[in-house]
């Protein structure tokens, strides 16, 4: 285990974890209520493994009580991230009890989650975008 890192603030409900299984292994541990802030500190924790080099991630979600509906927004970014790639995401646990009901995409990206990139066409013969 050459890799551990916790995330765990006074006063509040929730917990990230993670330490690395193997070398190019990671497991990710989420624990208690994780409300939009946690999410934010979840994709940062996700971005930093990556970052680690690692692209075989495992969500350990047995222990979370509720979650913000961001999270599946996080990790459905985290699996394409991977995907493209061929590489894997797990999800151990994680079951269907959302904190608070769905959101709009407007209202998700307050939580720290960013729009996705949208890049506009290029005009024909031209490298500039279509404004």
């Amino acid at each position: 285990m050459a890799h551990s890192h916790a995330d765990f603030r006074p006063g509040a409900a929730s917990f990230i974890g993670s330490f690395f299984d193997a070398p190019d292994q990671a497991v990710i541990v989420l624990r208690g209520d994780l409300d939009a802030a946690a999410v934010g500190r979840v994709r940062l924790h996700i971005g930093d493994v990556l970052a680690a080099g690692i692209e075989d991630i495992t969500v350990d979600g047995r222990d979370v009580d509720s979650y913000h509906p961001s999270l599946l927004d996080v990790l459905g970014r985290t699996q394409r991230h991977l995907g493209r790639t061929r590489h894997l995401l797990r999800i151990r646990g994680l079951r269907p009890t959302p904190l608070a009901p769905p959101v709009s995409d407007a209202e998700a990206t307050p939580a720290g989650i960013p729009d996705p990139v949208v890049v506009p066409p290029a005009r024909a013969g031209s490298a500039e975008p279509v404004p």
